[in-house]
């Protein structure tokens, strides 16, 4: 049995909630390409671009309320 699960990250959609998020945004096609090809692979997991990767491995070498801090930044509500 093969699974495949595709995690939202900041890519170029129209489906970017906020407009300030990362400027280097990978494509859909780049997210998705990369997924089948783990898939095919039979990898059971993958992370899209050195950036995701950096930021989902990081938070293991750095203080918890630094994670939480920046956690909490990432889903304020924008000010209008």
């Amino acid at each position: 049995m093969l699974f495949a699960q595709a995690r939202p990250n900041p890519n170029s959609t129209p489906f970017r909630v906020r407009k300030n998020s990362r400027r280097n945004a990978e494509t859909a096609e780049k997210v998705a390409h990369t997924g089948l090809r783990a898939l095919t692979a039979g990898k059971s997991y993958v992370i899209s671009g050195l950036g995701n990767y950096l930021g989902a491995h990081g938070e293991r070498l750095v203080p918890r309320r630094f994670v939480t801090k920046i956690a909490g930044n990432m889903f304020k509500p924008e000010k209008k």
